[in-house]
């Protein structure tokens, strides 16, 4: 069966943070058909596909990997794409289906889900390495116990030492919880971190790290009852840190810059009422509401596409529009042309109509040869 991309690549004639404006017209837009492997590349505004005899890299922003009954979009390293949520198509109309370990892009702010009610342990991610210590003459400078194991191992983790360098695991994340400042809503409950610099050499501690081949996360907020999900916020200019805690109930909870919403996201790029998020059969789902930049499920892996799939992704001020297309082969071709000339009235020919009929037809018949 042969398949085929139909492309149609609309481009924000502005380059700002990556951002694409879907409320704006200023866009030139580009269709383009892809039978083979090759790769999408912009140039200015200018999208083009080059098959693999292609070899310079500068400018792709999408690889393609044509095989036998579909095909594979490879994403690159260095130009985030995301799955534009306004042009999932869900059952019902849901919207997209979060889960923990999902990026999401909500103008320009990037947030983690961390974890879920679904979730059992918080998602492992890049840990930094740690010294630690079994020697029963130092002892933790915060509660001067000397035990450690591998659930309240003694750790160094700044650049204190002697009797200040280790420091229990359990200590560490209590510390920690007291340094956030909180704000809590109606259905969100924010955690925010300044700084979290050792005390007294100033050096910061790393949340999450690996000792002796197990992670660690000196960030344990309580987990509310019931339904519940974690996100963290990626910015970092007033607080380094951000951990929001949403526990939405029947009602939808939004997001977006307007006071009024459950979780205020204050940046320029996020519209008053950007995006909801609801709850079905104790799943959280989420749908944009035709915001101006728009709300994206980030993506860094392949995505296979069949036929009759469709997919918009952003590629930063560019906007693929995918679909898979099957190739019209020669039969279908003139069984289409059968179909529409089945489809037409039958014209006889003057010679077939009897003369009495074409002396009514036409004054000037008997004229005619």
């Amino acid at each position: 069966m042969g398949l085929y991309l139909k492309i149609k690549a609309i481009t924000w004639v502005r380059d700002s943070h990556g951002l694409f404006d879907y409320d704006s017209s200023n866009t030139i837009q580009e269709v383009i058909k892809v039978v083979e492997s090759g790769d999408i590349v912009r140039k200015g505004t200018e999208i083009s596909f080059y098959n693999e005899s292609f070899s310079s890299s500068e400018g792709v922003i999408l690889n393609i990997n044509e095989k036998f009954n579909e095909f594979v979009l490879n994403m690159m390293k260095d130009e985030p794409a995301g799955l534009v949520i306004r042009e999932l198509k869900s059952s019902q109309n849901k919207g997209f289906r979060l889960a923990a370990g999902d990026r999401l892009k909500i103008g320009k702010v990037v947030m983690n889900i961390l974890e879920t009610h679904e979730t059992i342990k918080v998602m492992k991610q890049d840990y930094d390495e740690c010294e630690g210590s079994n020697l029963e003459d130092i002892c933790c400078r915060i509660c001067f116990r000397t035990h450690t194991n591998k659930i309240d191992p003694l750790l160094s983790l700044c650049d204190c030492l002697g009797s200040l360098a280790l420091t229990h695991f359990f200590c560490l994340q209590k510390w920690v919880i007291s340094k956030c400042i909180k704000k809590l809503n109606s259905h969100t409950l924010t955690y925010c971190w300044k700084t979290i610099d050792c005390e007294i050499c100033k050096k910061p501690i790393p949340l999450k790290f690996a000792y002796e081949g197990f992670d660690y996360s000196l960030i344990d907020i309580p987990r509310p009852q019931g339904l519940y999900m974690i996100l963290e916020d990626t910015r970092n200019d007033k607080f380094k840190h951000i951990i929001h805690v949403l526990t939405p109930d029947i009602a939808p909870l939004s997001l977006g810059r307007s006071s009024e919403c459950d979780l205020k996201i204050n940046d320029i790029s996020v519209s008053r009422s950007h995006a909801t998020i609801e709850v079905f059969n104790n799943k959280f789902y989420i749908k944009d509401n035709f915001s101006k930049f728009g709300t994206l499920i980030l993506v860094n892996k392949p995505v296979n596409l069949r036929a009759n799939d469709n997919l918009a992704i952003q590629i930063s001020r560019t906007v693929l529009y995918v679909s898979v297309k099957k190739k019209s082969t020669f039969c279908e071709c003139l069984k289409c042309c059968k179909n529409r000339v089945a489809q037409e009235p039958i014209l006889r020919r003057r010679t077939e109509i009897p003369w009495e009929e074409q002396s009514l037809q036409s004054p000037h018949s008997q004229f005619d040869n």
